[in-house]
């Protein structure tokens, strides 16, 4: 009997086991299920990170060209060398990664001769439109109906060892790449893209590495061009550029960390026999501590990893296939599936071994001392990697405050003064490092915002946002910066970090000068005037006051420059402004429109000017200082003006294109009578 008790108890304690073993193994298929479909989605999740950041690379290209192409719009296409490169400077200041930006103008065959000899004036001394032969070399351009040269690029230079590379005036129809993005880009009024090109075709460029070109159609000024058949027959040229795939790839990828992800970039709409659709392979960097001891299961399952998505490219199809690599698994706890089956076998274990041992508690309790002490042994040695963990982090931080170029402030979150600062800051405040620490933040960052924290305010972080810089001189310098809350040693601190953007403000101020005045007057020209005019029409509407619109052409201006030369008639146009700005208020908007024409939007405020006829009085001022002036000036010509007048009700919904329609048709119909026969 106690034979087969005991046999009886064996077989129960094999059963558990058994049972046990089974349902371990169950758990770890169930969990390596859920931890693949984890996988997955989170794969499909950093995928679509890299795609959209992709995208947003790309669009960022377009809407530097795009701001190209308005630039030459607002200008009517008179943009010489110099503001070529400034619209270029100031475009790369958003998207520094276009390798290159042109402006390609239409030059027909019949005015080929005039082009080379206005680039011969604009400073090209060599200039001639030319091609690449079949052995690859520059030669001059065979006679074909139009030519598209290169005539202004940014970054500039000249290939003086004709290997080939495009200088100004390299025919890019002559390319068939680029001549079909350019037909698509002129028929469609819209940005085209080539397919893969060698980067050494369009500029620069010696390493094999590919690229695409893109062109922005611009038509001629106050053309039509809404038909197929005007856009071909009004198109002026191209602003176009050329961006590295490659490296826009590697731009687009540098704000994630490694995730074992390799990305592929493929065009679509290229013919899958030319070699062209594989625009661009990334392989996922190799992560610190990544072990090429993975199971065959563990690669085969990382790799089944797959998402793809297609989008439109400057009227191409492009797409983007992400697939993961082995490195993929170090971004998860692959192990947590064994380890909670081990678990398991271990429970399973320990419970056998506990009907087994169930007569020998003394043993069991030391197998359970000696495990606790290894536990204690393991929390003790976390503990002082801990500690020396965050010793290490704070010399890191130190090195890393002490060499970056940026200048770096931390501070006391509670009491808000400052307890270190870098070299870089020291130099940019002026004052000695101890003179500094100790200090209330607000003394030199900010000073017009004594006592104010967004931090502690709002309790987000502040990032990139322009302030001012007090220096040791008593002047204040414009400052980007970042704001961050950390820990360290249970205590909360800001790291605040600030660099001097007083160039870039220079630049912004320039350039926001140039867009709006005219430089000759010294008065608004066309683009600023519809700016402010828009803003007033609505003010207009808000405050129920009338308006007046004068369009002024300058009589005899042709004759003027025909028999006096151009500098008689930049005069009469000075003149013209000045004596505008005489007659008319500082709050009414005068502005040169054209060549000889003006147009002066003034508001109808005084009680005795809306009692009587606006247009008469307004005529009448500008008549009498038009006749004094002939009278007082010394001048070889005598200044006469056509006038167009047109009333703005705030009642109605006209616009400024129609104002300047209507006061417009008056003036020419006034000019009109005045001359005809």
């Amino acid at each position: 009997m106690a034979k087969k008790s005991f046999s009886f108890r064996y077989l129960s304690v094999v059963l558990v086991l058994i049972v046990g073993l089974i349902s371990s193994y169950v758990m770890l298929k169930f969990l390596q299920s859920r931890e693949k479909d984890s996988m997955q989605a989170d794969f499909n999740t950093l995928a679509k990170e890299r795609f959209y950041s992709l995208q947003k690379s790309i669009n960022g290209y377009f809407e530097v060209l795009n701001s190209m192409g308005a630039a030459f719009a607002v200008s009517n296409n008179q943009v010489d060398k110099d503001e070529f490169r400034l619209i270029v400077q100031y475009a790369l200041l958003r998207q520094p990664d276009v390798e290159v930006l042109q402006w390609i103008p239409r030059v027909p065959s019949s005015k080929r001769l005039q082009f080379e000899i206005a680039g011969f004036q604009d400073g090209f001394p060599d200039l001639q439109i030319t091609e690449r032969n079949a052995q690859g070399k520059i030669i001059s351009a065979v006679p074909r109906k139009e030519y598209f040269p290169l005539y202004y690029f940014e970054p500039f230079y000249i290939d003086y060892s004709n290997q080939g590379r495009p200088n100004v005036g390299f025919d890019y129809a002559s390319e068939p790449i680029l001549r079909e993005a350019m037909e698509k880009a002129r028929d469609n009024g819209s940005i085209a893209v080539t397919s893969r090109v060698l980067l050494s075709r369009l500029i620069r460029e010696s390493t094999g590495q590919h690229g695409c070109a893109f062109f922005l159609p611009v038509y001629q000024p106050e053309k039509p061009h809404y038909t197929l058949k005007e856009r071909r027959l009004n198109l002026a040229g191209f602003v176009a550029g050329a961006f590295n795939i490659e490296k826009t790839v590697e731009v687009s990828l540098q704000a994630f960390q490694p995730a074992g992800i390799d990305i592929y970039l493929y065009d679509e709409t290229a013919p899958p026999i030319s070699g062209q659709r594989l625009l661009c392979m990334h392989r996922a960097p190799m992560q610190k501590g990544s072990s090429p001891l993975l199971t065959l299961q563990e690669r085969k399952a990382v790799t089944s990893f797959q998402w793809q998505k297609s989008f439109e490219v400057g009227r191409r199809i492009w797409s983007v296939l992400c697939r993961s690599n082995p490195d993929f698994l170090l971004t998860y706890n692959r192990w947590g599936p064994w380890i909670a089956f081990s678990t398991a076998l271990l429970f399973t274990f320990l419970l056998s071994g506990y009907l087994f041992t169930l007569l020998h508690r003394t043993k069991q309790v030391e197998r359970l001392v000696i495990k606790r002490t290894a536990e204690l042994s393991q929390e003790i040695t976390e503990r002082k990697q801990a500690e020396k963990d965050v010793k290490e982090s704070e010399e890191r931080l130190k090195i890393i405050m002490d060499s970056v170029q940026a200048a770096i402030m931390v501070i006391d979150a509670e009491s808000l003064k400052i307890v270190d600062v870098n070299p870089v800051a020291v130099e940019m405040i002026g004052f000695p490092k101890e003179q500094i620490i100790g200090e209330m933040c607000y003394k030199f960052v900010c000073p017009h915002e004594k006592g104010k924290c967004p931090v502690i305010e709002t309790g987000k972080t502040v990032d990139r946002s322009e302030g001012e810089l007090l220096t040791a001189n008593g002047k204040t310098i414009p400052v980007i910066k970042s704001v961050n809350a950390i820990m360290m040693k249970d205590r909360r601190y800001f790291v605040e970090s600030f660099m001097d953007i007083s160039e870039r403000k220079q630049l912004e101020e320039t350039l926001r000068a140039l867009s709006l005045v005219d430089e000759l007057t010294g008065i608004y020209n066309r683009r600023g005037f519809l700016t402010l005019a828009e803003r007033d029409l609505k003010l207009a509407k808000r405050t129920n006051t009338p308006r007046v619109l004068l369009f002024i052409d300058l009589d005899q201006m042709k004759s003027i420059n025909d028999t006096l030369g151009h500098q008689e008639g930049d005069l009469a146009l000075i003149d013209t402004a000045s004596i505008l700005k005489q007659a008319f208020r500082d709050s009414d908007i005068i502005a040169r429109i054209g060549g000889d024409e003006f147009v002066v939007l003034a508001a109808v405020t005084e009680v005795a000017e809306r009692t009587r006829d606006p247009f008469k009085a307004l005529t009448s001022r500008l008549k009498e200082k038009v006749g004094l002036h002939n009278e007082t000036e010394n001048r070889r010509f005598k200044l006469s003006m056509s006038l167009g007048i047109t009333h703005y009700s705030p009642e109605s919904s006209c616009s400024v294109d129609e104002l300047l329609s209507r006061a417009d048709s008056q003036m020419y119909a006034q000019k009109k009578k005045l001359y005809s026969p």
